[in-house]
């Protein structure tokens, strides 16, 4: 894959001043004191590539003074990806980077944003040969960025030991999540992950136009229910077909309108117009009287009913007053004689007149307070029952009542209108015109409406369509992302044993007693000694022979990493001078003899003698606190 070489870094402002050597492929140290300007050097090249640097910041706890207070000051890096040559240049406090290339000049912005599709980021990766894929996180999703990628290759002191990747520029749910740091790992190690992540958006972002066009259908549906089923819930079709006999009738109406309206005699007689008239005011009369038949018998009803209504009132006022009475005067029981009311003495199964009856048959004809209550409410319920029986009965008189007003009214319109006719020939005529126009009135307003019924229902059917294409969509993109998914899965698979296979070598040779060490194929973080390693010095090598792995494996098996290392000053994560020493000692086992780390590129910031001493000729530049990395700019004097 392609790789990435940075050739030069330059400083330029008002005041300050850098402009470091022609870095080479292989190793490039930068010595230099604590405070000389080390971790300055590694965030200029950062900053470079889009990053975000919080102490280039104003107003920041720990911001870089020489760099806050210069005035027009920028970083300028030239690179090359695969021996094309590039100069990038950005300015503080603006969020863009210039690009000069052999055949292009142009502006990109840094940070996406509505208007801002392409960026700095997007242009890079597409230069590395890595596809810019979006990462989802439950509904939010992510576009994969140049800086989230340099967590991998960007080994720089403020992140914790502890970690691997370095800490995101703007931390929260997604920028650090699991789910992203695995994508990291696979887009950069696993070919084929490119095409499942791709190809997961895309599933994703069909998921999500289903749940749209699906809302979006409901309200259509909601919004058209009634027209719906104005017209029976019709197909476009059927429609189709209505509406041509609908305009086919108006083109003869409007024939027949023409042809009264040019001849003097109509094709109608008035004879023949005022008998269908009669015929048809006969008819009325016939329905009319038909309602006040129907009416009569309603009214009837009603009064039948109303009788029982009032008898059932009566018999529950007349049960009240019962219950009342015998509550308080305890007058029925069974042994009391129904004529003085005076207790009688009666003997067990035997009535009072002396004849034989069982004590169950004899006491059914006395009620207690309970079944009382129990006769009433069933008394009530009736009652009730009666009351919707009236109230109907009322609905549907009050409805006759209206078609016989309504029956009156148009009677009385069409008598007036048949004595108009028998006056004469012109007022024959200018009613037949009138009938016509309403009728034609009427199917111009029945053909508008179906076709605008038309519209609505190819609308919908196109949302249907709309809807089963997604459908189709759906599944076909899940299957292909299964195929994907074991693809890379396989693929990982052999990633993850190469990596292991290396990692350990490293390792072992970077800690004294490190017996094991891999990473776990759920999220790809290193395990040393199965897990139960717990000295805090060996965050240190576990993290720097991770990020010296991937490089191995970028040189060993062609993978998507850049062929690139930024080290930012590692002994300052507490590891002892010779540890550090014996780790960096260990980059001369990165690749293989045909493709060594001649091929890459190394950059390592690092302390005085701090390194190994046969890398001394390796060393760009030594720095120290009397000469910083920036320089104070000096300005000519002219006599």
């Amino acid at each position: 894959m392609k790789n990435l070489l940075i050739k030069q870094v330059k400083y330029i402002g008002s005041d300050y001043l850098y402009e470091s050597p022609i870095l080479t492929k292989g190793i490039n140290i930068l010595e230099g004191e604590n405070g000389s300007g080390k971790t300055t050097f590694s965030s200029l090249i950062y900053f470079g590539f889009g990053g975000n640097v919080k102490w280039f910041k104003k107003d920041n706890i720990n911001e870089h003074k020489q760099i806050t207070d210069d005035n027009s000051n920028y970083v300028e890096l030239t690179i090359e990806i695969d021996d094309e040559p590039f100069v990038l240049s950005r300015y503080f406090y603006k969020n863009e980077i210039n690009i000069v290339g052999t055949d292009e000049v142009q502006s990109l912005p840094v940070n996406r944003g509505p208007k801002k599709d392409f960026t700095f980021s997007d242009w890079i990766l597409n230069k590395l040969n890595i596809k810019v894929v979006d990462i989802y996180q439950g509904t939010e999703f992510y576009k994969i960025n140049f800086y989230d990628l340099a967590r991998l290759f960007y080994h720089d002191q403020n992140t914790s030991s502890d970690r691997i990747y370095k800490r995101p520029d703007s931390e929260n749910f997604i920028t650090d999540s699991a789910i992203l740091k695995k994508a990291i790992f696979e887009i950069l190690t696993g070919n084929s992950f490119e095409e499942y992540y791709t190809k997961n958006a895309d599933y994703r972002k069909a998921l999500n136009e289903r749940t749209a066009l699906n809302g979006l259908i409901s309200n259509f549906d909601s919004i058209n229910l009634d027209s719906t089923e104005l017209y029976d819930s019709k197909n476009v079709f059927t429609l189709k077909n209505e509406l041509q006999e609908l305009i086919d009738q108006l083109i003869r109406l409007e024939d027949y309108r023409e042809s009264i309206n040019s001849n003097v005699e109509s094709s109608k007689s008035n004879t023949e117009i005022i008998s269908s008239k009669r015929r048809s005011y006969i008819q009325r009369e016939e329905q009319l009287l038909k309602l006040k038949q129907e009416k009569k018998s309603l009214v009837l009803d009603y009064r039948k009913v109303s009788r029982l209504h009032e008898d059932l009132i009566l018999e529950v006022t007349q049960m009240k007053k019962i219950m009342i009475a015998n509550e308080r005067l305890d007058l029925f029981s069974p042994d009391t004689c129904p004529y003085c009311l005076q207790k009688a003495k009666r003997e067990k199964n035997t009535c009072i007149c002396g004849n034989t009856v069982t004590d169950e048959q004899y006491q059914k004809f006395f009620y207690s307070k309970e079944e009382y209550f129990n006769i009433l409410k069933s008394k009530q319920k009736n009652i009730d029952t009666v009351n919707q029986a009236l109230e109907s009965y009322s609905e549907d008189i009050r409805s006759l009542d209206t078609k016989i007003a309504l029956f009156d009214m148009r009677l009385a319109e069409q008598k007036t209108e048949i004595n108009q006719l028998v006056r004469g020939r012109k007022i024959v005529k200018n009613q037949e015109l009138k009938e016509i126009n309403n009728k034609i009135i009427n199917l111009e307003k029945a053909i508008t409406g179906y076709r605008q019924q038309i519209k609505i229902e190819e609308k919908r059917a196109s949302l249907d369509e709309q809807k089963n294409s997604i459908e189709l969509k759906i599944q076909s993109i899940k299957r292909d992302l299964e195929s994907l998914k074991n693809e890379a899965g396989k693929s990982m698979d052999s990633v993850i044993a190469n990596f292991n296979k290396k990692y350990f070598s490293l390792m072992e040779k970077a800690l004294y007693d490190c017996r094991s060490a891999r990473i776990s194929p759920d999220d790809y973080m290193p395990i040393i000694n199965s897990g139960a390693y717990k000295e805090a010095s060996s965050n240190v090598s576990k993290r720097l022979m991770y990020f010296f792995t991937l490089l191995d494996l970028s040189l060993t098996f062609n993978i998507k990493y850049p062929k690139f290392l930024l080290i930012d000053t590692p002994e300052n994560m507490g590891i002892d001078d010779n540890d550090l020493i014996k780790m960096l000692r260990l980059i001369n086992e990165i690749g293989t003899d045909q493709t060594g780390i001649q091929e890459a590129q190394i950059i390592l910031t690092t302390g005085q003698n701090k390194y190994p001493k046969e890398m001394d000729s390796k060393v760009f530049q030594r720095i120290t606190k009397q000469n910083r990395l920036l320089q104070k700019r000096t300005y000519d004097v002219i006599n």
